[in-house]
């Protein structure tokens, strides 16, 4: 139980986070191409195939959001231990730890 360790844990937290927020932002941009394709009158293979990466797109969700929730966790638990030492909380990286688990 170290701040490094927190400041890893906090790291991965926000990583994980922005990776789930990227592969939303994908999913939405994928399905307004879709949308354009439908319209247009194009091919229908064509019109598959980009289901086919949305799909694969949607398919990330569970195990982004599993891992998020699961380091999450970890870092909570290293938050509420390293709480009850008044030696941690007063430094910039417990602060950003707290935060991070708010904004998750």
């Amino acid at each position: 139980m170290s701040l490094k360790d927190l400041k890893i844990k906090t790291s991965i937290v926000k990583r994980i986070g922005k990776e789930l927020v990227f592969y939303e932002s994908d999913a939405l941009k994928q399905e307004a191409r879709i949308q354009s394709l439908i319209d247009s009158g194009a091919d229908i293979h064509d019109v598959r195939k980009q289901q086919e990466v949305l799909k694969e797109t949607t398919d990330m969700f569970p195990d982004v959001k599993k891992r998020l929730e699961k380091s999450r966790l970890d870092l909570a638990e290293l938050v509420s231990v390293m709480s009850k030492s008044s030696v941690f909380l007063d430094s910039e990286e417990f602060l950003a730890a707290s935060q991070v688990l708010q904004e998750s």
